[in-house]
């Protein structure tokens, strides 16, 4: 048993289920506002070390919000492809019923088209 197993059996109850989906909120959440009011967003929600050292501490969670890009289209795209991440380990590595390593041989010919 590697480290990481360790880790994960000693701190997996801690774990964010479907963090991915509270991360594509927050990003919707945050192209909203930056659309809306752009100036509220660096007055109030950006990340600034002076701001937090004299009391606004909220912005040490609220930068996250920050979307990735403000152009409608980059951000539908980004928005899918979040969406998609989380779900795509879970299927290529799914343990069947003929044992382990027998879903990556599956999946290593839909891997390789999709490189080449």
């Amino acid at each position: 048993m590697n480290w990481i197993d360790k880790l994960e059996r000693k701190f997996g109850r801690y774990a964010i289920r479907n963090l991915m989906y509270y991360v594509i909120v927050l990003y919707a959440l945050g192209f909203i506002v930056q659309n809306m009011a752009p100036e509220f967003y660096t007055a109030y929600l950006a990340l600034d070390p002076t701001a937090i050292m004299r009391g606004q501490i909220w912005r040490i969670i609220t930068f996250v919000i920050y979307p990735p890009n403000n152009n409608i289209f980059y951000f539908l795209i980004s928005m899918y492809l979040y969406n998609r991440s989380p779900a795509a380990p879970s299927s290529a590595w799914k343990m069947d019923s003929s044992g382990p390593g027998t879903s990556w041989n599956t999946a290593k010919p839909i891997a390789i088209r999709a490189v080449a």
